[in-house]
């Protein structure tokens, strides 16, 4: 309400005041004062009926921490999240990405140590020695090799390797063997063509072979296989036989029945 119409409010009400007086009215008390003052007000707002605002009560310390706690998230709250969703979203990110894949799949595998991994080339090896091995056969004989056949074929390289075992045996210093099964067998011969190669003993058996390092690393190589992978049966069957004896033998149907 503005200051003339408090102006207005006033005359209306010495008006009403002094019109009851002359009517020889009796003298008004407070109360009824103040509901004339309503009246009056309701009047002059066009509004039949005053209402009355109820006062608020004062806010509390438990109010205030109602309304913070509704209008705060709480501070381990997380938004909702799709997990399937997410997972399959990952999923296709991986795919389309091979290297992402890679890292991933390796990530489930776990790492090789220094003498896994040498078990692993060494295996390698002599797959691809017996691999060598069929073909070369397959090449002679127009057929693919049994698994006689294929011991027949590292024991006649072994025997071809008869200079070699003998070279080894000198620079290595090892005792008398009687047999070929025995020289082979012995751990100071296995240790220096199944490890690796000691450098020295690799140049002093090839200037005494004549042949290049590399080619006589290599026949170190083939030596190591051709008498690692015989098995023990076949081992008992070449066992008090030499070199020549073994060579021999590899001809008689009956060695090979055996």
């Amino acid at each position: 309400m503005t200051l003339g119409e408090n102006d207005d409010l006033d005359k209306l009400l010495h008006r009403k005041r002094g019109a009851n007086q002359s009517e020889g009215a009796p003298e008004l008390g407070a109360s009824h004062a103040l509901e004339s003052l309503a009246d009056l007000y309701a009047a002059f707002s066009g509004s039949d009926t005053l209402h009355e605002e109820k006062p608020r009560a004062p806010w509390t310390e438990h109010d205030t921490e109602e309304i913070a706690e509704e209008e705060t998230p709480s501070a381990g709250a997380e938004p909702e999240v799709d997990l399937e969703k997410a997972l399959e979203i990952e999923e296709q990110d991986v795919i389309d990405d091979p290297v992402r894949m890679y890292l991933r799949e390796i990530g489930n595998v776990s790492l090789l140590n220094a003498q896994d991994e040498r078990v692993l080339a060494s295996k390698m090896e002599e797959d691809r020695h017996i691999k060598k091995i069929r073909e070369d056969w397959f090449a002679i004989f127009g057929a693919h090799p049994s698994a006689t056949d294929i011991m027949v074929a590292m024991l006649d390289q072994l025997c071809r390797s008869g200079a070699l075992i003998d070279m080894l045996a000198e620079e290595l210093v090892l005792p008398p063997a009687d047999s070929l099964a025995e020289r082979i067998t012995q751990p100071a011969l296995r240790d220096a063509i199944d490890s690796a190669i000691d450098q020295g003993l690799l140049a002093r058996l090839a200037t005494r072979r004549e042949e290049s390092i590399a080619a006589t690393g290599q026949a170190l190589v083939s030596l190591s296989l051709n008498s690692g992978l015989l098995t023990q049966s076949v081992l008992d069957i070449i066992a008090g036989k030499s070199i020549s004896e073994v060579k021999d033998s590899l001809t008689s149907p009956s060695f090979i029945m055996a």
